[in-house]
């Protein structure tokens, strides 16, 4: 983890406690996590066609590819602090069991990171 040092302990505990509520959100599916990280506000800037916007277009995600990872998980890899942006390197992990975009599943073991950069 890469803190920018300007800012209060308070205000880094602050965006600590949102980003890893955010991941738990997409490391166990639970909607009460995104609820409480993400904004009523939240955008999407990338968003695949088909997919809500808000809060919804992440319920929405996280379920359509639970479906097909039941056994999803997410692990943040790094995170940088730096003024009011918050940028992260994750990795997610799971077996491919079901139906996904029209792709049949595998069985196999699925692993990709991803970066937010918000």
């Amino acid at each position: 983890m890469t803190l920018d040092r300007s800012l209060s302990d308070a205000d880094t505990a602050q965006v600590i406690k949102a980003v890893r509520l955010f991941y738990a959100f997409w490391d166990t599916g639970n909607s009460e996590y995104v609820s409480a990280a993400v904004d009523n506000d939240f955008r999407d800037s990338t968003l695949p066609a088909g997919r809500p916007q808000g809060r919804a277009g992440l319920l929405f995600a996280s379920q359509a590819f639970r479906s097909a990872v039941p056994d999803l998980r997410c692990r943040i890899e790094d995170l940088l602090l730096s003024g009011d942006k918050v940028t992260a390197r994750f990795t997610f992990t799971g077996t491919d069991k079901g139906e996904f975009m029209g792709h049949a599943a595998t069985g196999r073991a699925v692993k990709f990171f991803a970066i937010d950069i918000p």
